[in-house]
């Protein structure tokens, strides 16, 4: 999803907006996208492939529909705040539908943990990221804001180490040096100026 968001934020916002990106940023967001494609190869290996590639499409197109948001946050100038309370609101408006007819479990749930998945995934995952991730769109542009989108797989990678003792191949380990050097490479180059 990350790579996703990087490429598709990188072409809609040239189809869409006056963002241009300069060469540099252009040799970063392929580097990244390079690296995010290797972390990702160890999955495509062994049985379940149909499965694996079923579930990277999805996650690709959860990506372009995450850029297609910023770039027309972006281009529409809408206020981070009313953002976010429109998505967050319009996310609730199915969930009685889902209590309903999908099985989920919920009934037997404790009630802490219920709470607990109210703040994590409502407030923090959902409007606090959403509102921090509109608000940096708006001051920097979706392209920009997308080259930050890299850094999940990186911390994933960082706290499963600390906390769950897991070992990242070595390909994963070049995967996440490239992905830094791309994420460097276009965040240290030189706006391009906008067309008057």
């Amino acid at each position: 999803m990350p790579s996703s968001i990087v490429f598709f934020s990188f072409v809609l916002s040239h189809l869409a907006t006056t963002d241009k990106a300069s060469r540099q940023q252009t040799i970063g967001v392929a580097a990244i996208i390079a690296g995010l494609i290797l972390f990702i190869a160890p999955a495509h290996t062994g049985g379940g492939m149909k499965d694996v590639f079923s579930g990277d499409l999805l996650f690709i197109a959860s990506g372009a529909m995450f850029a297609a948001y910023a770039v027309l946050v972006r281009r529409w100038r809408v206020d981070p705040i009313a953002a976010t309370v429109t998505v967050v609101l319009l996310s609730c408006l199915p969930l009685p539908l889902l209590y309903l007819f999908v099985p989920s479990g919920l009934h037997s749930a404790a009630a802490g943990e219920i709470a607990s998945q109210i703040v994590i995934q409502g407030f923090l995952a959902g409007a606090a990221a959403m509102f921090l991730y509109t608000y940096v769109v708006r001051k920097l542009g979706s392209q920009t804001a997308s080259l930050f989108m890299p850094c999940v797989p990186i911390a994933t990678v960082m706290i499963a180490m600390t906390v769950l003792g897991e070992t990242p191949t070595g390909t994963q380990f070049a995967a996440i040096l490239i992905m830094a050097a791309g994420m460097a490479f276009s965040a240290l180059s030189r706006p391009v100026a906008k067309p008057t």
